[in-house]
């Protein structure tokens, strides 16, 4: 009985293998010019229309030599399977590489002018970058010799005040001593004064005093 079954199996699944193609893989018109497009697997059907090279095609089965196959219009046909190949023709190939050469050279063009003008761009940065450090520099070294400058300014000041206030000092002392020296020298001129006048009084009681007589002796 599992005997049958198995074989009953085995003949419905060649059933279905036979009445439903294997799952369909396009191929190409392989280099030739063109080959014909059949309405049946055999020279004498009719020629439905040429396929040139480079024209994908659908293989829906084999059958011998020649090979059922959808075209993407949907029309359906045979033709010799020597002719038909899972690689892409070269005139293809060469002609989608030749459209990535062109884009790529394209945009190597661009890649260069943007690099000529980002290569401009940083020499002028770095002319700028060297001005500015020049600049920074210069201004860096006014800064510390204003710096120093300020700092001299700042003991000269100190010293000057410092000096100011010693000159301040020393002239309200000789202001003093010159009032001092003025207060003695009245006193001194008034001491002469007074001692002149004391002599000249002296002197004028001298001889302003009346003499004696000297008595005469008989």
């Amino acid at each position: 009985m599992d005997l049958r079954i198995k074989y009953i199996g085995l003949f419905l699944l060649g059933v279905i293998l036979v009445a439903f193609p294997a799952s369909a893989e396009t191929n190409y018109v392989s280099d030739e010019m063109h080959i014909t497009f059949r309405s049946g697997p055999a020279a004498d059907r009719k020629i439905v229309k040429l396929l040139l090279s480079g024209q994908p095609v659908e293989v829906l089965q084999k059958d011998g030599e020649w090979a059922q196959v959808r075209l993407p219009d949907g029309k359906e046909g045979w033709a010799l399977h020597r002719y038909l190949t899972a690689e892409e023709p070269c005139d293809m190939v060469l002609g989608r590489l030749s459209s990535k050469h062109t884009a790529l050279a394209a945009r190597a063009d661009v890649l260069d002018k943007e690099n000529d003008s980002l290569t401009s761009r940083n020499k002028s940065l770095a002319a700028d970058l060297h001005t500015t450090q020049v600049d920074l520099a210069k201004t860096q070294k006014a800064f510390n010799d204003l710096k120093k400058e300020s700092s001299a300014y700042l003991e000269l000041k100190a010293e000057h005040q410092k000096a100011a206030a010693r000159l301040a000092e020393q002239t309200e002392r000789a202001d003093d001593f010159e009032n001092e020296l003025a207060r003695a020298t009245n006193n001194y001129k008034m001491f002469l004064t007074g001692a002149g006048l004391l002599v000249l009084g002296l002197i004028i009681g001298l001889f302003s005093r009346p003499k004696k007589k000297r008595s005469s002796l008989a």
